[in-house]
C-alpha cells in the first residue's frame, strides 16, 4: 500500500505554481491599466492636435478671405475710378493679387469640420445665402477665386458680388475661431 507523502512537500510543489499563476496576473492587470492609460494620454494628445490643426486652418482661410475682399475691393475702385466694366488681367496693367493658397492648403481640414457643413434652413425650400452652410459658401467663394485667378478677367459685378460674401465668411469663421479658443 502506498504512503501517503507528506503534504509539506505537495504543498512545496504547489507555491511555485500558484506564486507564478499570481504573478503572471498581477503583471497582466498592471501591463493592462498602463496600455489603457498611455492609450487614452495618446487619443488625447491627437485630439488636441486634430483641434489645434482646425484652428490653424480657420484662421490661415480667414485671413485670405480677409485679404481677397479688401483686394477685390480695391479693384473694385479702381475699376469705377476708370470707369472699367471688367478687367482682362492678360492685357490690362493692373496686376492680379487675389489668391487661394490657404484654401488649397487647409480646405480638407476645414471641409471635415461637422460644424461647418450645417445649413440654417428653415425648411426644404429655404435655398436662401443666409440659409447655406458655411462649408458651402466658402467653397463658391473660392470656386469664384479660382475662376478669377484661371481666366485672368473680372467684372465689376463680380467683384461686387464677392465683397459680402467674403464679409459674411471671415464673420463666421471669426466666431468659429473664439468657440474654439474658449475650448
Amino acid at each position: 500500500m502506498p504512503v501517503n507523502p507528506n503534504p509539506l512537500t505537495q504543498l512545496t510543489t504547489y507555491i511555485p505554481m500558484a506564486s507564478a499563476l499570481l504573478g503572471a496576473t498581477v503583471g497582466g492587470i498592471v501591463a493592462w491599466f498602463n496600455l489603457n492609460r498611455t492609450f487614452n494620454e495618446q487619443r488625447r494628445r491627437e485630439q488636441l492636435q486634430e483641434s489645434k490643426n482646425e484652428r490653424i486652418a480657420i484662421n490661415s482661410v480667414m485671413k485670405e478671405v480677409d485679404y481677397n475682399s479688401l483686394q477685390l475691393l480695391n479693384l473694385k475702385k479702381k475699376m469705377k475710378k476708370f470707369t472699367m466694366d471688367e478687367v482682362d488681367f492678360k492685357t490690362h496693367p493692373i496686376p492680379l493679387v487675389i489668391k487661394q493658397d490657404k484654401w488649397v492648403k487647409h480646405s480638407d481640414n476645414i471641409e471635415f469640420i461637422e460644424k461647418f457643413d450645417i445649413s440654417e434652413k428653415k425648411d426644404d425650400n429655404d435655398f436662401s445665402w443666409e440659409a447655406q452652410s458655411l462649408l458651402l459658401k466658402l467653397e463658391y467663394f473660392y470656386y469664384q477665386i479660382n475662376s478669377i485667378i484661371t481666366s485672368q478677367y473680372i467684372s465689376i459685378q463680380t467683384a461686387e458680388d464677392l465683397i459680402p460674401i467674403g464679409q459674411d465668411i471671415s464673420s463666421q469663421l471669426g466666431k468659429a475661431l473664439k468657440e474654439y479658443k474658449t475650448k
